[in-house]
């Protein structure tokens, strides 16, 4: 991520060792375009870290933050200034305690989909790996990334930095603030949307008013590949030979960083923050169809991340059609399995279904509370606008 930050004076293009601690102020860097920065935050009671329950129990998300995340096992829901890692026990509530799940990605892909139809220009929606240590202390998370927020540099994998204008995914593996090809603290980066919309954007090949599914997949030597999909769609966004840094190309030491702190394990950090100077870097100038964006306002959905197996191959299609067919503007009345908790689209919802041991049918409480409900059937169904439903197909895969 681009986050204004002075650096030491280790040297610039140096490849970071693992977290390494280098106690910054904060500026702007000296490029020709102003840049927001990541939230900063007081630190946070030891005695009283929040969490939110992710994925198997009793996996979580614990909270750095003055803003709001909730969700259950499947979905996340960040609103106003939000960063927050994900643990490996929810009911864990001091740093000193807290430990975090460290990915290690090679060979494999993380999958997940994403909602930024309420993050407006100027907000930022990321969802990024960074190579802090295994657990926080009685100092608090020991958080770091590339531009020293929190005191200390690491490296950084920017898998997702986006809004309703723009998406950027960028590499940034060593200091350095020049534009010389390096994965530096400008990073190796791919853009859509900061100056034109043919990509990315509202209505366009990716709609940014609509979920979509973003595929970060890594070959065993560190290589990595971004693709995104909506409507079954698979595009090509970031890879090692489009992705610049003023020349395009990942350098190989680069890669075979990656895929050192890949080894270590990486932890995953969600967050959403504003910048007061438009977050030139990602989404250009606001204004028209694209006015700032008020963060207390603000709401970011993330669901269904998950790590798949390797080796990475380009992802499929999905679930198929006849197994996720929506019965639109319906809703399954009782028969239910469990809640699935918060999730981005419909398609999610029967992810949540097939994933489910005995579900046959979902409603999801699209203009409610976005809730998803699993269940054995669907012997009760009735119109409602604010729902839709969908019923698996006989044979499951």
């Amino acid at each position: 991520m681009l986050v204004v930050a002075l650096l030491t004076s280790t040297g610039l293009g140096v490849p970071l060792p693992r977290n390494q601690t280098a106690k910054i102020g904060f500026g702007r860097l000296p490029r020709n375009q102003s840049f927001g920065r990541r939230p900063e935050f007081a630190a946070t009671p030891n005695a009283d870290v929040q969490t939110t329950p992710y994925g198997p129990p009793p996996e979580g998300f614990a909270e750095e933050s003055s803003g709001i995340m909730n969700g259950s096992y499947s979905s996340l829901v960040l609103k106003g200034n939000v960063r927050a890692y994900w643990t490996m026990d929810d009911t864990q509530h001091t740093w000193s305690n807290i430990a975090y799940k460290k990915l290690d990605l090679l060979g494999k892909s993380l999958r997940f989909t994403v909602d930024v139809a309420q993050v407006g220009c100027a907000c930022n929606a990321a969802l990024y790996l960074v190579a802090m240590g295994s657990t926080g202390s009685s100092d608090g998370s020991g958080y770091c990334d590339i531009q020293g927020v929190g005191g200390s540099t690491c490296t950084e994998i920017d898998l997702l930095e986006a809004n309703v204008k723009a998406v950027q995914a960028t590499l940034h593996t060593q200091r350095g603030q020049e534009c010389d090809g390096t994965c530096n603290q400008y990073g190796c980066a791919v853009n859509w949307g900061k100056d034109n919309q043919s990509q990315y954007g509202i209505g366009s090949v990716i709609d940014s008013t609509r979920p979509y599914i973003v595929d970060a997949a890594f070959d065993t030597n560190g290589a990595m590949k971004i693709q995104l999909q909506q409507d079954g769609r698979w595009l090509d966004f970031w890879t090692t030979s489009t992705a610049s840094n003023c020349r395009t190309g990942v350098p190989d030491d680069a890669i075979r960083m990656v895929k050192e702190e890949m080894q270590k394990g990486m932890v995953l950090t969600v967050a959403l923050w504003e910048a007061q100077d438009d977050l030139a870097w990602l989404n250009g100038n606001c204004g028209g169809s694209y006015p700032r964006c008020d963060l207390n306002q603000a709401s970011l959905v993330f669901s269904d991340i998950q790590v798949i197996g390797g080796p990475p191959s380009p992802p499929g299609p999905g679930p198929s059609p006849s197994a996720c067919k929506v019965l639109a503007n319906t809703q399954c009345y009782g028969d239910d399995i469990r809640d699935a908790g918060v999730v981005s689209s419909a398609d999610a919802c029967c992810g949540a279904c097939t994933s489910t041991q005995s579900c046959k049918a979902w409603t999801w409480n699209r203009g409610y509370d976005q809730h998803c409900y699993v269940k054995t059937a669907c012997s009760s169904q009735a119109n409602d606008t604010n729902c839709d439903s969908g019923l698996l197909a006989p044979v499951r895969a």
